[in-house]
């Protein structure tokens, strides 16, 4: 019983407490690992850097317990969609991170872009007042230090954030320096 309760206390730091998914220092150490095998075998992946848009207006007006419920939703819509071999991570705030090993920018598209449209349509049925900004950014060979790759994708986060809103940026990169 001491092994069950500490296997499942391991469990439970792994995890962000509300959403399910990782917490920002457990993804960080699996994505550690993830890039160095993409790296050795010259496999490409993807990152993303999902952003909530007008999430503090719904705690302003609906309260944190509904901004509670929209944060367990998006978790949900994109647990349903990772496979076995994928990391999904709550950073904090509204801030979620996804990495999907052998990956290519056709794959990307494909996933961000349904995961998009799902967020999307659960809002409006919801009527959520907050749209969902995603940056992407696709390795074909994984670089050294995923922290780089996550402020990447972080950039490009904000380039939807600076362009207008509530979409999807991918980038490239096909070198060891990031450059695309």
């Amino acid at each position: 019983r001491l092994r069950g309760a500490l296997d499942f206390q391991e469990l439970l730091a792994q995890e962000d407490g509300l959403t399910g998914l990782l917490n920002a220092r457990t993804f960080r150490q699996r994505c550690d690992a993830i890039f160095m095998l993409a790296k050795r075998h010259g496999r490409p992946l993807a990152l993303g850097y999902l952003d909530l848009d007008g999430f503090k207006g719904v705690n302003d007006s609906f309260g944190h317990a509904v901004g509670d419920e929209v944060l367990k939703a998006v978790a949900s819509a994109l647990s349903k969609r990772l496979r076995a071999s994928d990391l999904g991570s709550r950073l904090g705030g509204d801030e979620f991170a996804v990495l999907l090993p052998e990956t290519d920018l056709a794959g990307a598209r494909t996933f961000f872009t349904e995961l998009h449209e799902s967020l999307v349509k659960l809002a409006g049925t919801n009527s959520w007042p907050v749209g969902f900004s995603i940056g992407v950014a696709v390795f074909h060979h994984a670089r050294a230090n995923p922290d780089d790759a996550l402020r990447y994708a972080d950039g490009l986060m904000y380039k939807v954030k600076n362009s207008g809103k509530n979409n999807i940026f991918f980038e490239e990169y096909a070198s060891e320096a990031g450059g695309g």
